[in-house]
């Protein structure tokens, strides 16, 4: 199906209701807006809830937002020298502050799941239920601003590089993390023997 001009300004309105935006608020604006004779895509439920169905409005939705946290987030980086961001203590501060707000948000249950709905059938026979879709992209931005904070405290370390004499590269690098807790104490016991210690 072919997403129309006033399909298209549906959703537009519905993203513009903001957090907790629902098909219902849809309704009653356009029934407003109606009443000032103004033209609305429709006034019919059913058919904001066809539209959202046959065309992602929740991952459009959740699409949308991660793109705007992302280009709030690029237009953070890109000001970095200009605001202090060169400086570390300032980057952790301000990802700190930003993974609070994150997690605000994830900790209401309404922006964590996201109303939705399907259609079952088609024409006379169709059949609308309502559900709710995880919000991941909300979601995944609080894991990156994590990730990030992590690798600005150096904490994301995966592997160690070993170098030959004088930095020459000696050809492997060993990924601490798929090792298994014996092949780990092994590597320290190498580590030590060379060093010649025996301490823990």
């Amino acid at each position: 199906m072919r997403e129309s001009n006033k399909a298209t300004q549906a959703f537009e309105d519905y993203f513009s209701l903001g957090p907790g935006r629902s098909l219902d608020k849809l309704l009653e604006q356009y029934r407003v807006q109606s009443g000032n004779k103004a033209s609305t895509p429709t006034l019919r439920k059913a058919t904001l809830a066809k539209w959202s169905s046959s065309f992602g409005w929740q991952q459009r939705v959740a699409e949308r937002d991660a793109e705007i946290a992302q280009a709030a987030f690029e237009k953070v980086k890109e000001q970095a020298t200009e605001t202090g961001y060169a400086v570390w203590q300032k980057r952790i501060a301000d990802l700190n502050s930003l993974a609070a707000l994150l997690f605000e948000e994830i900790s209401d249950v309404d922006k964590r799941w996201l109303p939705d709905v399907k259609q079952i059938g088609s024409g006379e026979s169709f059949e609308r239920v309502d559900i709710v879709r995880f919000n991941s992209a909300l979601i995944e931005q609080f894991r990156q601003a994590l990730g990030d904070i992590a690798s600005e405290m150096g904490e994301r370390v995966k592997g160690i590089k070993i170098e030959g004499k004088e930095g020459a590269p000696v050809g492997f690098t060993l990924d601490l993390l798929k090792m298994d807790e014996d092949e780990l104490k092994q590597f320290i016991a190498n580590i030590r023997e060379a060093l010649g210690s025996s301490d823990a």
